[in-house]
């Protein structure tokens, strides 16, 4: 079913696609849009996925714990998001205690070691810088469970393509692909980087 997990399943998809929406907010109108980009970015993807599995391998398990989609989801949800739930939830309740509601009880913030907090800054850090510049960037050059399931999804047995005879090349599908896979001048997708967000199907008017 070809690279379904990275839109539909993986938690750093969907905050990849939350920051690229929120920087849309702030965009003209122009410079929302996508360009398809040539695959040319194979050596980068499947040179970190193969140094990855030799890492793996060989009993390291650092470049899984860097660039894993969940352990990095986890990393920002533990130094970022966790924290700044914890801030609201405090001050919501110290709100609360003046009018005499004790619904709401504050939560001890335990910070995490300097090192670790770096590393997930600066991943988040990362994370957003690549996604307001190309939307799903992370997930086909650095990520190794994207490069691991684009291998197979170059040969999945259900994907999206061009209806040939109804396309008037009007290149409305690859503005929308935050994968920036789809070719509409050879009416060509790349399946092993198409991450399936049909966001290219909701955009055309001649299906």
């Amino acid at each position: 079913f070809g690279r379904f997990y990275c839109s539909t399943i993986c938690p750093l998809g969907v905050l990849q696609d939350l920051i690229w929406r929120t920087g849309s907010l702030f965009r003209k109108k122009k410079s929302r849009r996508f360009n398809y980009q040539p695959s040319s970015k194979r050596i980068l993807r499947y040179g970190l996925l193969l140094v990855t599995l030799i890492f793996w391998i060989s009993g390291s398990l650092f470049l899984i714990n860097l660039l894993d989609p969940y352990s990095s989801f986890g990393k920002i949800s533990v130094a970022i998001f966790r924290p700044a739930f914890i801030w609201l939830n405090n001050q919501l309740a110290f709100i609360l205690e003046n009018f005499n509601v004790f619904s709401v009880a504050p939560i001890d913030l335990k910070w995490l070691p300097a090192n670790v907090l770096i590393v997930s800054v600066a991943l988040f850090l990362l994370i957003v810088v690549l996604s307001l510049w190309r939307g799903r960037l992370f997930c086909n050059t650095l990520c190794p469970a994207g490069a691991l399931m684009g291998i197979f999804a170059e040969k999945s047995l259900f994907r999206i393509y061009f209806n040939e005879a109804a396309c008037n090349q009007c290149r409305k599908c690859e503005r929308k692909c935050k994968a920036e896979c789809i070719d509409p001048v050879s009416k060509t997708i790349d399946p092993g980087r198409c991450v399936l967000c049909f966001n290219c199907l909701d955009s055309c008017d001649r299906d």
